[in-house]
């Protein structure tokens, strides 16, 4: 479920923006909002890998 951000993210300026698919991969995908987003959606899995396996942050 790492990319369910992304998905969301594209959901959001397609349906509720309007934006057109190349606006939202050429422009907005790129912005520090959206790879911020995406960066951290990514580092949930591991997170709570890290978690169960024992740690804690």
């Amino acid at each position: 479920m790492p990319d369910l951000v992304l998905y969301s993210l594209i959901l959001w300026e397609r349906f509720v923006l309007g934006r057109d698919l190349n606006t939202i991969f050429d422009v907005s995908y790129f912005t520090p909002l959206w790879q911020t987003l995406v960066s951290a959606g990514h580092s949930f899995p591991l997170w709570g890998i890290y978690v169960v396996a024992g740690h804690s942050p």
